[in-house]
């Protein structure tokens, strides 16, 4: 059960052109050592229609989204999971998250990486 959800879109011409969701971290998450302190969530989807990649549209809104978690005192976790055989690729999206702070820690077979509440923007 879901209990804490946040949703994040881009619109143009009114079609959503690029999305963000970030829920509660899912229970299988909360094993790792990392996410036993403070107050988490799991961003569980960053996508941008095929036809608007390659213009900033995932980058804004990771933006809005740091924003808005370090405003609520969030820290965030992540899997690295290419949705499309023709997207980014995995290394690219490891490369994207720590453009913003996200770390890899290790757990077996899982790409899991981590995001802390930036404090100095408060």
């Amino acid at each position: 059960m879901i209990k804490r959800k946040l949703e994040l879109a881009l619109e143009e011409k009114g079609h959503v052109v690029a999305e963000v969701q970030v829920y509660d971290v899912p229970r299988t998450l909360l094993k790792t050592r990392s996410n036993q302190d403070g107050s988490w969530m799991y961003l569980h989807r960053l996508w941008v229609a095929r036809k608007y990649r390659k213009n900033g549209h995932a980058k804004r809104l990771m933006k809005t989204l740091l924003f808005i978690t370090d405003a609520m005192g969030e820290s965030l976790v992540l899997r690295v999971l290419p949705f499309e055989a023709n997207g980014a690729t995995r290394r690219c999206l490891i490369r994207f998250y720590e453009s913003f702070g996200f770390r890899q820690i290790k757990v077996p077979f899982k790409d899991i990486m981590i995001r802390r509440v930036d404090k100095s923007r408060w």
